[in-house]
């Protein structure tokens, strides 16, 4: 069904333009009419129509006007423009912005037949085209996933050479260097075990590289390919992965997975699959969330984040009590005595939210920062820019000497136009607000406004709104029953699934991981 819309400021107009249309084309289906450029905008980003019958001069906003909007967020919508205007610069600027007719008022019914037709004829083509190129990546998959299911198959067995290996990688299209195996077994005979599994791959394969197939029905393989990582990092990578796989899904529950060690090379990786496989069956089991995960290696050389974050705690009430003597050299004895001690040199995502937890504390106790703002995800962003932890014990010391700190970069004026833009901005976080937007509320081209975003704060508009709804997503997770679906769309992200890697890559932790570790602070 093609969707027609009619947008005209006199209603007389938009009926007779109906009448015609339907006298010609009666399969079509005709929208309610609009009658100026801020309810044509409206509505077709509500009912995204598939050709627009615009008029020019409309009170308001006028169709030009509009339609220049229109054509930042729907490109393949045809319009037609049916105008009382027979300059020459409205037909130019019209074409240049896509429409495919340019007709004058008052409209006839062959010319408008004409016009529909064209319109319709590449509506058409466009959908024929469209449709064939669906079936051809939907072929690719097809193809691709069985590829994956031989290649999967034929490592269990152990009966596939190096060079095989890199000749169906190489047609996947997947660097195989370095990497990790999981298997995956579901101790239940659920006829949807098969359905389940698949849900899960599909998950893994929008947040990393893999190759995966399901073996009778209860043992499931994935074959990861990663970026190289490090011995420990890279079990603390594979919680991640599991947290977002199995986000919802009750059944995991009653899932066990098998993880083999990290291959750094091609010929490495062939033992992968069997090392999971073997550790499904490793009497030593880690506990991750509600599923049980064995590691093929030794358990104490994973990365234990509940044990740092029980040293943090201890030591923070120590730090804060001698934050009160200003003794500098008790504490800088004091911070150099808990890295020591908890390796906290290596600067995981849990460490460096341990460092901001504490920055934020001091800040708060600091006099100099009573009427700024502050809260954990800007002291997050400072401690962040410390790629090594003496970097982070200095600015955790130097904010902690009260004496000595400065304020001046924190107290620069910023533009008004800057100033108007984040008062926007901290007030419509949870709509789906944009550069354009926010420039037309402040009376600014957005090109201009762009510029003084870059100018005065050296970051870009999508960067400081970003920041600012992590800001109010940390702060929603510290509250208690607060699901993570409704948290995403409080603060602006209508899809969960976007928020959630958008989160993940923004702090290094997934939302369950924040919401322990917050809950962990208290």
């Amino acid at each position: 069904m093609i969707k027609v819309l009619i947008a005209d400021d006199e209603v007389i107009e938009c009926k007779g333009v109906k009448c015609l249309i339907q006298k010609d084309f009666p399969q079509l289906d005709i929208l309610p009419f609009v009658h100026n450029g801020f309810e044509l905008i409206k509505s077709v980003e509500k009912n995204s129509p598939d050709l627009v019958l615009l008029d020019i001069g409309m009170p308001g906003m006028t169709g030009l006007e509009a339609l220049e909007i229109i054509r930042l967020k729907q490109s393949k919508t045809k319009i037609i423009i049916i105008s009382a205007y027979s300059s020459f610069d409205y037909a130019q600027k019209a074409l240049k912005l896509g429409a495919g007719d340019y007709l004058l008022k008052p409209v006839t019914r062959g010319a408008l037949e004409v016009a529909m037709c064209k319109q319709i004829n590449e509506l058409e083509k466009e959908r024929f085209v469209d449709a064939r190129e669906r079936d051809h990546l939907s072929l690719e998959q097809n193809y691709r996933d069985l590829l994956e299911d031989k290649l999967c198959l034929e490592l269990i067995a152990g009966n596939i050479d190096l060079g095989q290996i890199r000749s169906t990688l190489e047609q996947l299209k997947l660097d195989a260097d370095h990497g990790y195996a999981t298997a995956i077994i579901r101790p239940t005979q659920a006829e949807d075990t098969k359905t389940f599994l698949g849900e899960v791959v599909q998950k893994m394969r929008t947040i990393c590289s893999c190759i995966c197939a399901c073996h009778k029905q209860k043992l499931y393989l994935i074959y990861f390919f990663s970026q190289a990582e490090t011995d420990t990092s890279y079990r603390t990578k594979i919680e991640d992965d599991l947290h977002f796989a199995l986000w919802g899904m009750q059944e995991h529950r009653m899932m066990k997975i098998g993880i083999s060690q990290y291959k750094t090379s091609l010929e490495e990786l062939k033992s992968a699959l069997s090392e999971s496989a073997m550790a499904l069956y490793e009497s030593t089991a880690e506990k991750m969330n509600f599923y049980t995960v064995n590691f093929y290696t030794a358990a104490n050389a994973m990365d234990n984040s509940e044990q740092f974050l029980k040293h943090y705690i201890k030591f923070r009430y120590q730090y804060l009590s001698f934050l009160s003597t200003n003794k500098m050299w008790e504490l800088e004895h004091l911070i150099k005595k808990f890295v020591e001690s908890t390796g906290a040199e290596k600067n995981t995502p849990v460490q460096k939210l341990c460092f901001a937890d504490l920055l934020l504390r001091i800040r708060v106790s600091n006099p100099a920062y009573a009427e700024k703002q502050v809260s954990l995800w800007n002291c997050w962003k400072v401690i962040s820019e410390k790629e090594e932890s003496i970097s982070v014990r200095d600015i955790i010391l130097q904010e902690s000497d009260f004496s000595k700190i400065s304020l001046a970069r924190e107290q620069k004026q910023m533009h008004p136009y800057i100033q108007a833009s984040l008062y926007y901005m901290q007030n419509h976080y949870m709509n789906n607000i944009s550069l354009e937007q926010t420039a037309k509320e402040i009376s600014i081209t957005p090109f201009y406004l762009s510029r003084l975003f870059k100018q005065e704060l050296n970051h870009t508009f999508l960067e400081i709104l970003t920041d600012i709804r992590m800001e109010k997503a940390i702060e929603l997770l510290g509250v208690e029953n607060l699901p993570a679906k409704d948290i995403s769309s409080m603060i602006g992200y209508p899809n969960s699934n976007y928020f959630y890697k958008l989160f993940k890559a923004q702090t290094g932790m997934t939302q369950t991981q924040m919401k322990e570790f917050l809950y962990a602070l208290r």
